[in-house]
């Protein structure tokens, strides 16, 4: 798939979470690299730099419902054929990083099943990423993942969101 498909299969997921937040009563914006101009996002992807700028990972997603506060990283799945969903070692070090700042980090994946970055539990040696060498990725279980309203609480109209 190429990286504007993998972009616009990534949005659209984005939108969808961002669309169930809602659903849950949860207040929601853009966060992230999405918010940034084009030359800072540049800057921040700049590879070799060590130590690697943390901030290139921010989730995508602001969430608020009443005092508590969720940074969401929606990760759409580009294979459905696979016991696991993967995670960029560098994005999931980051989002632990940011645990002592109080913020936490929380995974919706493809098939809205979630969990936090503290609660992944990463299966055997990392992979290199296909389409970029440098890129190393953990293979997360998909039936160890908890349900979205484990993570969000129920709908706000009793019924089970879709």
């Amino acid at each position: 798939m190429t990286g504007p498909n993998r972009l616009h299969h990534g949005r659209a997921h984005e939108i969808a979470v961002r669309e169930r937040l809602q659903r849950h009563g949860w207040i929601v914006q853009d966060w992230g690299q999405g918010i940034l101009s084009d030359e800072i996002r540049v800057a921040l992807r700049v590879g070799g730099r060590e130590p690697a700028v943390l901030w290139r990972w921010i989730p995508d997603l602001i969430a608020v419902k009443g005092s508590r506060v969720v940074l969401i990283d929606p990760k759409s799945d580009l294979r459905s054929d696979t016991a696991y969903f993967s995670i960029e070692i560098g994005a999931w070090q980051a989002h632990l990083a940011m645990l002592p700042l109080g913020l936490h980090v929380v995974y919706v994946w493809a098939d809205f099943t979630c969990n936090t970055a503290q609660g992944l539990k990463p299966v055997g040696d990392p992979k290199p990423g296909v389409s970029e060498g440098r890129t190393w990725f953990y293979l997360i279980r998909k039936d160890e993942q908890k349900s979205f309203e484990w993570a969000f609480g129920p709908p706000l109209n009793k019924e089970r969101a879709s």
